[in-house]
Formats: structure tokens, sequence, C-alpha cells
């Protein structure tokens, strides 16, 4: 096996192959191949620009940053194909197409507009938490997933409104 390794390594490296996501590179289907092989978490695609949706935002507070390590860890031992095929609306874990506002937050944050819809790659989220006490905050970390199960973190969605759930849409509505 380390020799297999070792050769993978040396023609990636003589043949500047790189398995980085990249616009076009890659088609969406082949960066996520069925697989036991648990995401790496990589923050190259990270928003800070998108201020609603920024790490910086102010509600980004220090719990939910202790929450967002706890969940990376959890997801991080679980292979990919167990969250696709068992935790797709479990442990709080979700992949979907990108919707018109993932696709026009993807196409600015890939530098690509041209884009079309059937070239973006499969975006995912994870839930912070979800609160019973009537606040509108319910934290989501969203991603997209690269070649070799990388999960690339892109934006903090503190009040959940990029896939809002519709019942919430309603009462953050009378509630404003």
């Amino acid at each position: 096996m380390e020799k297999l390794t070792n050769n993978l390594l040396k023609e990636i490296y003589e043949d500047e192959i790189s398995f980085k996501y990249k616009p076009g590179k890659f088609k969406p289907t082949s960066t996520h191949l069925n697989t036991n092989q648990t995401p790496f978490f990589a923050y190259d695609y990270l928003n800070f620009n998108i201020e609603k949706y920024s790490f910086n935002h102010p509600d980004f507070l220090l719990g939910d940053y202790k929450l967002y390590f706890s969940q990376v860890k959890k997801i991080a031992k679980i292979p990919l194909n167990n969250l696709i095929n068992y935790h797709k609306r479990s442990d709080y874990f979700h992949l979907n197409k990108p919707n018109l506002q993932m696709s026009e937050i993807l196409r600015k944050i890939l530098g690509s507009e041209k884009l079309q819809l059937e070239d973006l790659p499969t975006v995912g989220q994870f839930h912070l938490y979800t609160p019973n006490d009537g606040s509108r905050k319910a934290p989501r970390i969203h991603f997209f997933i690269g070649p070799l199960t990388v999960f690339y973190i892109l934006l903090y969605d503190p009040y959940h409104e990029i896939y809002p759930v519709p019942h919430l849409i309603s009462e953050n509505t009378e509630a404003a």
C-alpha cells in the first residue's frame, strides 16, 4: 500500500496534477463517489466577502465556534457513503442541489459567473443548532463536496435563510 501511495504521489508531482477543486475541472458527479473515505475539510473558498453569510458575522459567537468544531469532528468520522445514504436528513446533515440563492453565491465565491447549474458542485449543510425558544437564530454551515471527499466550507448562515424551512419563513416574517 505504501508503494502504491508513493507512486501515486510521484505521478501527481511529476504531472503537476492537483485534486484541489477548480470550477470546470471536475464534473460534480465525479467528486463524491460512493466511498468509505471519511471527509476532509478545506477552507480554500471560505466566505468573508458576503457579510450576511460570513464567518465574521457578529452573530457567530464563541458557543457557535465550539459547536462548529464539535460537528466537524463528528462528521469527519463518518464515511461519505454513510453520510449520503444514511444521514441525509439526520444527524443535522443535508446534501442539496444548489438553489437559486446558493447558485449565485457559488458563482461569486468561485469567481465564475458563467458556470451553468449542472456544473456547480453538490452542496451540503450541517446544523449547529435549532433553538426551541422562539429565537430566529438557527445557524447552518454550508459547504460543497470536492474531489477525494473534501468538504470545502463556504458559509455561515445564522438564520437558516439559504435553504429555509417553509414554516420558519412565515414565523420570521411575522416576527419582523
